[in-house]
């Protein structure tokens, strides 16, 4: 039953990414000019558009221009509900290592086996530590503070085209993340494989709001929807959501 929650979930965020030019695509081979309007299957906008006729055809340029449009939208969509989670999720299907089960931890559901290095480098051109960019200002303050926990560093500075402007980088052990919402935050060891397993960014905890920092005798990090607290003498982790 785990593993078939888990299918789903993936499913579904495949399904938000593509489903919309798949939808585009199905209705480009039909007579009307209205998408979302199905005639019968006919190749006739296609030979309008090759041939030249599309000029003549005022209504036909409006379909396109809508079909466009509605494109544009929905691929903003589709990637503002994905950003960081979907790269993740499509690095483990290209890899064919889908999770095959959930668990719990607290008070969320996690995705069994999922690990921060799981989302793969997408920027090749390596992050340094003397750059001028919030992300690599990080890491090299938490360097110097905390020491290399973070490791070294796997690819570049990755923008996504979410709506909170997110970019990251990521580590060996970790990864740093920069948002219009947050200031940039690091999350490495623990903490970071249990952000990843709950969904990344789309997962109910959202993005990060402090670096690690100590509770007691445990080590905690702060997040939109909550928080993580690590026990480093047992490896206990516990999520709580707020």
């Amino acid at each position: 039953m785990k593993k078939v929650i888990a299918q789903i979930y993936l499913w579904i965020l495949m399904i938000l990414l593509y489903a919309p030019l798949v939808f585009i695509a199905i209705f480009s081979f039909t007579e009307s000019k209205v998408l979302g309007s199905w005639s019968g299957f006919s190749t006739q906008l296609y030979e309008n558009l090759f041939t030249g006729r599309m000029q003549e055809s005022a209504s036909l340029i409006s379909a396109v221009e809508n079909t466009l449009l509605i494109a544009l939208v929905s691929a903003a969509v589709s990637m503002a509900l994905g950003t960081v989670a979907a790269i993740a999720v499509t690095a483990l299907a290209a890899g064919g290592s889908l999770p095959d089960g959930v668990s719990r931890i607290g008070d969320v559901e996690v995705l069994d086996g999922v690990k921060i290095t799981d989302l793969k480098p997408v920027v090749d051109t390596l992050v340094s530590m003397s750059g001028d960019s919030e992300i690599e200002q990080t890491w090299n303050r938490v360097s110097t503070t905390v020491g290399p926990v973070l490791g070294n560093p796997r690819g570049g500075i990755t923008p996504t085209a979410g709506a909170a402007g997110t970019q990251y980088a990521l580590f060996d052990n970790g990864i740093i993340l920069d948002s219009d919402e947050t200031q940039a935050r690091a999350l490495w060891g623990t903490v970071a494989d249990t952000w990843a397993a709950q969904g990344f960014d789309l997962g109910p905890l959202g993005l990060p709001l402090s670096d690690q920092y100590s509770e007691g005798d445990l080590v905690r990090v702060d997040f939109q929807g909550g928080y993580i607290t690590v026990d480093p003498a047992t490896g206990d982790v516990d999520v709580k959501l707020t």
